[in-house]
């Protein structure tokens, strides 16, 4: 199970129930021709991570964020390159687990563009889309490395 953050249950709530705006959420919207695209709120970089949500999450216990930061940055590699190999094979089931996987990790880590861009690629696996899903596997890269970078200079600091 995975942890539940109240702020971002109420928020979903709000969105569900009230029909409110969620800006939070990072579910790429569909353009007139269906193709999902990426919020522009996010493509500015400074949703690479977000520290303070991520220190909230584990209660401001940096050991916790570094275990979690670790892992993080020992995992996504092979993901990514399990992704390269499933794009490659036109594998869109394998394509989508491994983008969902990414999108789960990362918003779980508060890195929000790279969340956003996952959940982009998730969607067009799912419809089969093998140009969009080529679109976005560069963008995907770029955003991993930018999140390890970001999550690396964290613990050369506080490790």
């Amino acid at each position: 199970s995975k942890p539940i953050s109240t702020e971002s249950l109420l928020q979903k709530l709000r969105a569900w129930i009230l029909d409110e705006d969620d800006f939070h959420d990072v579910k790429p919207q569909p353009n007139h021709a269906g193709i999902a695209q990426f919020d522009p709120e996010y493509a500015d970089g400074s949703s690479i991570w977000n520290e303070t949500e991520a220190l909230a999450m584990v209660k401001q216990r940096q050991d916790r964020l570094q275990l979690l930061l670790e892992s993080f940055c020992s995992h996504i590699p092979e993901n990514l390159r399990s992704l390269e190999e499933s794009i490659h094979q036109h594998n869109f089931a394998k394509v989508r687990y491994l983008a969902h996987t990414i999108k789960g990790s990362a918003g779980q880590m508060k890195a929000g563009q790279l969340e956003q861009i996952a959940a982009a690629m998730e969607l067009a696996a799912k419809n089969e889309q093998i140009h969009e899903v080529d679109a976005n596997r560069g963008k995907l890269t770029n955003a991993a490395q930018a999140v390890m970078d970001r999550f690396q200079e964290w613990l050369q600091k506080h490790g």
